[in-house]
This record gives structure tokens, C-alpha cells and sequence, in this order.
């Protein structure tokens, strides 16, 4: 028996001090970790709650599997490991692929060169010559965006120094 808890059917209001509070019926809790929405913090209603005691995880189970609370029923059982995930390139092309995870386009296309494009046989120069207009856009709107910036800043200067010019003066 693990001391490693799933907690499913959580109420979306329910915090880990509530599931601390409750899961110390059975036994000593060591922690309590209430899933939660990276985007937007909202709880994704299950939990994990690690319990002090392989003894005191199977009371918890036994106590609260199908317990109602907040208007659901619990679903507690062990925890199971996290399945494997590829986390690269799958059977597709760019299955799997998240390019916006690099900040900096070079490491990007390093990363496109080396892993995909040996996959494409006899595609590669199509699909070369588009990722780089692809790379070459995102530079370009980095660039610009970095001189509509510095515009802003300077129109705010000329007429932040203008208001400075008057208040002086008066």
C-alpha cells in the first residue's frame, strides 16, 4: 500500500486546508496538493493527499471513498504513477511539438533542424525555406515591437519634458 492519495470529484472551492482538516480523521497527513489550472488558478478538481502511515492511507480510503462532501462523492483510492509521455516529436510531423516553449528562435530552429527535418526525406528544403520565414517573421515582430516601444517612450519624454518646460516656468 502507498501512503500517496488520489482525491477525485473535489468541489471546485475546496483547498488543501479543508482536505488537511478532513484526511486528519483517518491519521497524520504529511501533505496535501489541491491540483490547480495553470492559466487561470482554478482548481481542477482532484487532489493528492500523502498520508503519514501506509495504516492511516488505507483508513482514509476505507473512511472516504464515496463520502460525501461539498455536494459530491469522493473518489479516494492510491495514488497510481503518472504515465510515461513522449514529450517529443510523435508519428506526425509536429505532433507533440510545442515551439512556443522556446523563448529564444535560434534554440528553436536548432531544435527543428536536429529532430525534424532528418524525418522528412526529400522535404527538406520546402520546409526549411518556411520555417525560416517563420523565424524571420518572429524577429521582425520582436523588432518592431521593440521600436514602437521606444517611439512611445520618447513621445511620453518630449511631452513629459514639455509639462516639466511650463511647471518651471510658472
Amino acid at each position: 500500500m502507498a501512503r500517496k492519495l488520489y482525491v477525485g470529484n473535489l468541489p471546485f472551492s475546496a483547498g488543501e486546508a479543508e482536505l488537511q482538516e478532513l484526511f486528519a480523521q483517518a491519521g497524520a497527513v504529511d501533505s496535501v496538493k489541491v491540483m490547480r489550472d495553470m492559466a487561470t488558478g482554478r482548481a481542477r478538481g482532484f487532489a493528492f493527499v500523502e498520508m503519514a502511515s501506509d495504516d492511516d492511507a488505507q483508513k482514509a480510503i476505507d473512511k472516504f471513498h464515496n463520502y460525501a462532501f461539498g455536494g459530491r462523492n469522493l473518489t479516494v483510492n492510491e495514488a497510481r504513477p503518472r504515465p510515461e509521455r513522449s514529450g517529443g516529436f510523435g508519428t506526425y510531423l509536429f505532433q507533440g511539438a510545442d515551439f512556443a516553449r522556446f523563448e529564444d528562435t535560434k534554440a528553436s530552429y536548432a531544435l527543428f533542424a536536429e529532430e525534424v527535418i532528418p524525418r522528412l526525406d526529400g522535404q527538406i528544403e520546402p520546409v526549411r525555406r518556411s520555417y525560416e520565414h517563420v523565424v524571420d517573421a518572429a524577429e521582425d515582430n520582436k523588432n518592431a515591437t521593440a521600436a514602437a516601444r521606444l517611439a512611445a517612450q520618447d513621445q511620453w519624454r518630449r511631452e513629459r519634458g514639455g509639462a516639466a518646460a511650463e511647471e518651471r516656468q510658472s
